[in-house]
Formats: C-alpha cells, sequence, structure tokens
C-alpha cells in the first residue's frame, strides 16, 4: 500500500522499543509475542476506507469514526477495542496554535490503527522514534507518551496567551482604546476553541481510566491520571483567562464611552456657542429694507464687538455651569 493509498507509516515494535518497517498485511497477521504493531493513515488517501473495511475488517460506524473531519475528543470502550480522539495545537509555521488538529485512533491489546487529517508533531516526533529504534514498548505507553506530547506542546501555547492577557492588563496610555480592543479579540479568538477542545480531552482520559482497559498497566494508569489533572489545570486557566479577558472588554466599553460622551459634549458645546451667533448672523444677512446701522459705516464693528462679548458671556456660562473647564467643587 503506497503513501498516496493512505498509509503514512507503519510499525511492528518488540518489547525493547526496536521498530521494523509494518504494511497494512501485518496488521492482520499474528504477532510474535511480545510485539505489536502501529499503522498511521491518511484520511485523505483515496483507498484508505476501502483498506479498513476490506483488510482490518472494521464495521462502518468504526470506519466513520476514525475518518470524520470534526471529531471531538473522546475515548470509547467497544467490545473488541477502544476507540481514542485526541486533539493537538497547530504548530505549524504561519498557523494559528488554537486552530487545534486532531487524531483518531482504534487501541487493542497490541495493535493501533490511527487516521489524520493534517499532520501532528506530536504524532511525527513518535514516528521518528519508532525510526530510531526508541519506540514505546507496548501499546499503553504509545499512548502515555502521545499524549505527553500533546499536553507538553499545549503549555506553551497557554503561558503565551496567558502573558498576552498580562500585558493587556497592564497596558498603559501608550497604546490607544481601539489597539486595545483588536488585541482582546484576537486573544478571545484562541481561548474559545483552546477550551473547546481541551475540555473534553480531559473528560477523555477520565473515560479511559474509569472504564479499566486491559492495555494500561497501573503506572501508565498514574500518568494518564496526571495527565488528566494538568489538562484540568488548563482548563482553569484558560477560564480565568477569559474571565479576565470579560473585564478587560467592560473597561475597554467604558473607556469608549468615556471618550464618546466627551465627543459629544464638545460638539454640543461648540453648537451652543456658535447657535445664537448664526441666528444673529443670519437675522442681519436678510435683504429688507429697514436693516438697522445699514447706513452707518462703524455698524459691522459694533455687531462684531457684540458678538464677541455674546461669545465671552456664553463661555463664562458654561464655566460656571460645569460644562468646560474644572467642574465646581461640591458642597459637602
Amino acid at each position: 500500500m503506497s503513501d498516496e493509498d493512505g498509509l503514512i507509516c507503519g510499525f511492528r515494535v518488540g518489547p525493547d522499543g526496536a521498530a521494523r518497517p509494518a504494511a497494512v498485511e501485518d496488521a492482520v497477521d499474528p504477532q510474535i509475542a511480545g510485539e505489536w504493531t502501529w499503522l498511521h493513515f491518511d484520511v485523505n488517501g483515496s483507498h484508505t476506507s476501502d483498506w479498513l473495511k476490506s483488510t482490518l475488517k472494521f464495521d462502518d460506524a468504526l470506519i466513520d469514526a476514525l475518518t470524520s473531519e470534526g471529531a471531538r475528543p473522546r475515548a470509547t470502550v467497544m467490545s473488541t477495542g477502544t476507540l481514542v480522539v485526541l486533539r493537538g495545537v497547530n504548530l505549524h509555521p504561519h498557523s494559528d496554535p488554537s486552530d487545534m488538529i486532531s487524531v483518531r485512533l482504534w487501541v487493542q491489546p497490541n495493535r493501533i490503527i490511527s487516521t489524520r487529517f493534517r499532520r501532528l508533531l506530536s504524532v511525527q516526533a513518535m514516528r521518528h522514534r519508532c525510526e530510531a529504534n526508541d519506540a514505546p514498548a507496548n501499546v499503553g505507553q504509545f499512548i502515555v507518551d502521545l499524549n505527553a506530547g500533546l499536553i507538553e506542546r499545549m503549555s506553551g501555547v497557554i503561558n503565551d496567551l496567558d502573558e498576552v492577557i498580562d500585558l493587556l492588563e497592564e497596558s498603559d496610555s501608550t497604546i490607544t482604546v481601539y489597539d486595545l480592543r483588536r488585541r482582546l479579540v484576537a486573544v478571545r479568538q484562541k481561548i474559545v476553541p483552546l477550551r473547546r477542545f481541551i475540555s473534553p480531552q480531559r473528560d477523555a482520559l477520565s473515560q479511559m481510566l474509569s472504564a479499566r482497559v486491559t492495555w494500561l498497566d497501573e503506572w501508565q494508569r498514574g500518568q494518564i491520571r496526571e495527565a488528566a489533572d494538568r489538562l484540568t489545570r488548563y482548563v482553569e486557566e484558560l477560564d480565568a483567562m477569559r474571565e479576565k479577558a470579560a473585564i478587560i472588554q467592560d473597561t475597554v466599553a467604558t473607556l469608549m464611552a468615556e471618550q464618546m460622551n466627551r465627543t459629544m459634549l464638545i460638539l454640543s458645546i461648540v453648537a451652543a456657542i456658535f447657535l445664537p451667533l448664526g441666528l444673529l448672523t443670519g437675522l442681519l444677512g436678510i435683504n429688507v429694507a429697514g436693516m438697522p446701522g445699514a447706513e452707518t459705516k462703524s455698524a459691522f464693528w459694533i455687531v462684531v464687538a457684540l458678538m464677541v462679548g455674546l461669545t465671552v458671556f456664553e463661555v463664562w456660562l458654561f464655566r460656571k455651569l460645569g460644562l468646560i473647564g474644572p467642574r465646581p467643587k461640591q458642597p459637602r
């Protein structure tokens, strides 16, 4: 089976971690005692579903679970194996880390069948370990190590988001309100999808523990339990970041409202100052007979002086009312 047909890599692993290449047929052949097989498929391959059905004898429901694109993290124990769906952050160049990538695994005591739509660095690291003859000794250790790699990469992304939130909280007057709002929206758009997938991934690990699957020993159960606790802390940190972002958003909305109110007040004061001046100039501009001062040379300057005096009076009145300048002290 070629890469174009869907098989990305396959390994038969011995108890000492030594791995040799495997084909699809090797997953069907009887295993040597202590060996286990890992086959990793690309769902975009044209014959992946056919091979899963014809060669591995998977039913339609299992094939659909292994090839569905929008799968959420879960662990479902069936009579013949365990379906595990996990997600990891997207750390590919020029990609959004919150666009989490899924990997689907069909886990049996001596076999793992995994599928993916996009490359995931944690799975790539596991492949490189197998190629270097440093593969996990058994199926349970594979799940433990894969999950540890996924969680470790989440840690850096979540810490970066937390630092951004702290910087936004401590932002000074050098950043505008509109720029602050733009950065805040970008951070919240990353928090939401991370929270959406990390929480069910924690539940999936808890389901593996409660199901008492046979391919996990006691030490590996402890590692899975520790990983679930770590994901719980991540969920709590994301919830705290979301609450901080909501508080910052309220502050931004208040600042924007205050800026709008100040702007509207200034416009209203300007309009109030020029309204009587406009009325006066409009009245003097009517082209009818009997306009007083029309024959007096100094009438223009008298009108200008009256308008200046009226402007000074209005400014004094607005200051007296506390609309401009320092507000008057309130009586105790």
